[in-house]
């Protein structure tokens, strides 16, 4: 979720976060028009109107009916919607954080372009920083405009569309500034009871059954990140000398890696491939060699898992 800053925000910031929320309201067609318009692509169209069906269902059997959003398009013609950064002290995995007169206090600070956000990242990095910047491909205004359905998700598979269309409503509903663990984890509960009951709708018994293995997989990953936050977090406490501290994360790293290798074909199992590939190359990420980025990394991954309720 992107948010404005507080007044003691630059200007500079203030300014691109206006100007990016403009270009993306700009950006906006009505949903129905670019359903019904004959030089939109099949498969976009497909998708658009499975958003109008969630959107409908939302509202008749999840109660949402205060909330607004997802009745336009905006086609940025970009892999992500914005880029946030995250920044931690050296061995350290408490992130800093950035107030916003919305949204409360978060452990990162977003941008429309990312440019900008590594920009933000060399600077923090300058001051002695660990940083990481990451692109973000959805994120709620919390009602304060009419967020568009934008083409930086809407290609996602049926039960992802499902869920993030239902996660992001419910911050709509309910959002509690400074406590990101209950506003993420009550969202998390709507979007999964959400998917179930749009599958169960249709009777499609198979369709919630992948939707929950997928879900399996994701808890089992974001397991790995928080055994490997706590082993850090372990090792960051000890008194020990900036050399021997690095050589003990690469240990770690290496004992992490053959862990997860090992836990994960076993538990993940035939036909899970392609998610643990997935995982292997995110969780190596986060702890090569002890770098400030791999740091960072997993700092803002053991956030989320924290502001989450695991988020599987």
């Amino acid at each position: 979720m992107l948010a404005l800053p507080a007044g003691c925000a630059s200007v500079s910031y203030l300014g691109q976060a206006a100007w990016g929320q403009a270009r993306v309201l700009a950006a906006r067609r009505p949903l129905e028009r670019v359903i019904a318009d004959p030089r939109t692509q099949p498969s976009l169209r497909t998708q658009l109107a499975l958003v109008r069906d969630l959107r409908a269902f939302a509202a008749t059997d999840l109660a949402m009916t205060g909330v607004s959003g997802f009745a336009d398009y905006a086609a940025l013609g970009r892999d992500y919607a914005v880029w946030n950064v995250v920044a931690t002290p050296e061995f350290s995995l408490r992130p800093l954080s950035w107030c916003f007169p919305v949204a409360g206090c978060v452990a990162y600070r977003g941008y429309f372009g990312r440019a900008a956000a590594e920009r933000q990242a060399v600077v923090l990095a300058r001051q002695g920083f660990d940083t990481h910047v990451y692109g973000v491909a959805a994120y709620s205004t919390l009602g304060w405009f009419d967020d568009p359905v934008l083409d930086t998700w809407v290609r996602r598979p049926e039960s992802a569309l499902a869920a993030l269309l239902f996660h992001e409503l419910a911050h709509q509903l309910v959002y509690a500034p400074h406590d990101t663990a209950f506003s993420e984890s009550f969202a998390r509960v709507v979007e999964r009871e959400g998917v179930r009951r749009w599958f169960a709708r249709s009777g499609r018994e198979a369709q919630t059954a992948s939707w929950l293995r997928e879900q399996a997989v994701v808890a089992q990953f974001n397991a790995l990140l928080a055994a490997a936050r706590t082993r850090l977090e372990a090792l960051y406490v000890q008194p020990l000398a900036r050399g021997r501290a690095l050589r003990c994360v690469d240990a770690r790293a290496a004992q992490q890696r053959a862990s997860r290798e090992r836990r994960q074909l076993r538990a993940l199992g035939a036909g899970a491939d392609a998610a643990a590939g997935g995982t292997r190359w995110r969780a190596g990420a986060l702890l090569r060699r002890g770098t400030r980025a791999g740091r960072a990394r997993a700092a803002g991954a053991g956030g989320a898992i924290a502001g989450a309720g695991a988020r599987g």
